[in-house]
């Protein structure tokens, strides 16, 4: 049997490290998430529509929020995954104010466990699942007329 030398095992070595690299790369959260939950302002329905690239999250919130009628739509900024670490602000106008709201988190299998902290007014919890995928309807060609 051939004892491994020094030079192998150094290869060796570097290869498990890249592989560990590519497994710990951050997983793709590309796509729709949703998350409903109750906050002081009353019960809030969310949609985000998240994208990934180069470690870097970008996309848009669509917000619904129980007894206004009209929903918003925000641009996601500062967003950032490394591993299952994630963060992304939303720049939200309500009434004319600014309002910041931070999201700092992680995935946890197929979820996103965040904290969501409104200005400096509340911090709470939330849970982003993966929207269902939506299907198209399916058009039939024109049935034959009728003689």
């Amino acid at each position: 049997m051939k004892r491994l030398t020094f030079p192998v095992l150094a290869i060796f070595a570097v290869d498990l490290l890249g592989l560990t690299n590519i497994l710990l790369a951050a997983t793709d959260i590309s796509g729709k998430w949703v998350s409903e939950f109750d906050s002081g302002i009353g019960h809030q329905k969310y949609t985000f529509d998240l994208k990934v690239a180069d470690g870097k999250i970008t996309g848009k919130a669509h917000r619904e929020v129980e007894g206004n009628d009209t929903p918003t739509d925000t641009d996601l900024t500062e967003g950032k995954i490394a591993n299952d670490d994630v963060s992304f602000v939303e720049n939200l106008n309500a009434g004319d104010n600014p309002l910041r709201i931070e999201y700092k988190g992680k995935i946890v299998g197929d979820e996103i466990h965040l904290t969501r902290a409104v200005a400096d007014i509340a911090t709470s919890d939330i849970v982003l699942k993966r929207a269902p995928a939506t299907t198209q309807p399916t058009t039939q060609p024109d049935a034959p007329a009728a003689k």
